[in-house]
């Protein structure tokens, strides 16, 4: 059986996701319906977490002036971003958004209802597999914010799913999987991290709220550090809901590659990582 597992120690996020499948070998060539569809680029690079190679990718609007004109100018930053010691509000703080005119696309650009996210999924033109996938990780994301907040899936606006960012870290990451085509993908217990981040309604504990939501529709289990800072996102852990099954410890595989996406904090003497492998298999998978 040809599997993937992702080691989940260091947490995930939709970017680091994204980054360990190409690192693995996952052809980026298979992104292209998101950025036909929307005005965002995926900026992938090279970088190193305590001494490992390691991929980041960045979904950014290529110039500031296209991320203005998109702007809903609301100023108020929602949640799936990383608050770490310093502050920096950016999803996993990723590093590096190419020539330094990009505008990271998190926290610009239009908010857009669920339903809204949907459509433009629909009118993507994708694989039927890729598509069902996607639209099923945003229905985990949608559900776990209208339990959060108290409010039926269809009447909430929800930032976190219609935002371009969060559609691109969705449909890349379900088309890079398809493109690596396991049979069965697993994850370790995800790291949440630890500590308390900021958000639009106040201050909360790590996991957050939403997250928490997230974990109760998974098969796999949290596990909380190894640091004080927030390193599950609520992509990530929807994206890792549908796909994945969860195992207590990296099972029987002969390898045939493997990849490795950073986060944006350095967090020795951790490596700031999600580790993907891919390969056959063996015994009780």
């Amino acid at each position: 059986m040809r599997a993937l597992a992702f080691d989940g120690r260091m947490g995930a996020s939709g970017d680091m996701i994204l980054a360990a499948l190409i690192d693995a070998g996952a052809d980026a060539d298979v992104l292209e319906p998101v950025t036909e569809a929307l005005p965002v680029a995926y900026r992938i690079d090279d970088t190193e977490k305590t001494g490992i190679a390691a991929t980041t990718v960045d979904v950014v609007f290529p110039d500031d002036d296209h991320a203005h004109d998109h702007a809903d100018g609301d100023g108020e930053h929602d949640h799936d971003h990383s608050h770490g010691p310093d502050d920096t509000e950016d999803e996993h703080a990723h590093e590096g958004t190419g020539d330094g005119t990009d505008t990271p696309a998190e926290g610009h650009g239009p908010h857009r209802s669920y339903r809204e996210g949907c459509e433009i999924v629909r009118e993507m033109d994708l694989e039927p597999a890729i598509e069902a996938d996607t639209l099923a990780i945003f229905e985990l994301l949608g559900e776990a914010e209208a339990a959060v907040h108290g409010e039926a899936l269809e009447s909430i606006h929800f930032h976190e799913v219609g935002a371009d960012d969060a559609v691109a870290d969705v449909v890349g990451a379900a088309a890079l999987l398809h493109d690596l085509e396991p049979e069965r993908v697993v994850t370790t217990p995800l790291a949440t991290g630890g500590g308390a981040v900021a958000m639009s309604h106040g201050e909360y504990l790590v996991p957050t709220p939403s997250v928490v939501e997230l974990a109760q529709r998974a098969d796999w289990s949290l596990r909380g550090g190894p640091v004080d800072a927030e390193l599950l996102m609520p992509t990530g852990a929807a994206i890792l809901a549908h796909v994945a099954d969860g195992v207590d410890s990296l099972p029987a595989l002969a390898l045939e590659s493997s990849g490795y996406g950073a986060g944006g904090y350095d967090l020795d003497p951790h490596p700031n990582v999600l580790r993907t492998l891919v390969g056959t298999g063996e015994g009780r998978w």
